[in-house]
Order: structure tokens, then C-alpha cells, then sequence
């Protein structure tokens, strides 16, 4: 029988928002900046481009959402092993 680690699991939530946090941070900046060339740039290459910054896009808001879903996956594995853990100390005085 393996064991939930609840310390580990809350460690990893907390580089998981972090991480998180980055993300959103670096995707903003990168956001910005397309838009100010998008304003600037005429030429034949764009189409291109763009279609390339909205695959990236696509990725980038993917990736989050499966960030956020695990965080919440973790959050819930730690409350059930807390409730176990307290069940546990309940039966054991």
C-alpha cells in the first residue's frame, strides 16, 4: 500500500500556482507584444505568422486550464487524506 504524502502534495501545489503565476505573466508579455506588431506589420508574412501565435495561444490557454484542473485534483487528494488522517486518529486514541 502506497501512502499520500499530504506535506509533498501541498509543496507541489504551491510550485503548481507559481508556475502558474509565470505562466500567465510570460503569456501577457508575449500577448502585448504580437499586438503591437500585429499594428505595424503589412506584409505577405503575417497570415503566417499569425496563425502561428494563435496555435501557440490555443496551447498556452490548454496548458493552463490542465495547471489549474491538476491543482484541483491535488487540493481535493489533499482534503480526503486529511479527513482519512483525522478518521484514523479518531479510531486510535
Amino acid at each position: 500500500m502506497t501512502r499520500f504524502d499530504i506535506e509533498k502534495a501541498t509543496q507541489m501545489v504551491i510550485v503548481l500556482r507559481q508556475f502558474l503565476e509565470v505562466l500567465r505573466q510570460d503569456w501577457q508579455s508575449v500577448s502585448i507584444q504580437w499586438r503591437n506588431l500585429e499594428m505595424t506589420w503589412h506584409d505577405k508574412n503575417r497570415p503566417h505568422f499569425e496563425a502561428v501565435y494563435q496555435k501557440l495561444n490555443a496551447d498556452y490557454a490548454a496548458t493552463e486550464t490542465e495547471v489549474e484542473h491538476y491543482i484541483e485534483f491535488l487540493l481535493h487528494q489533499i482534503r480526503i487524506a486529511e479527513t482519512a488522517s483525522g478518521l484514523m486518529n479518531n479510531l486510535n486514541p
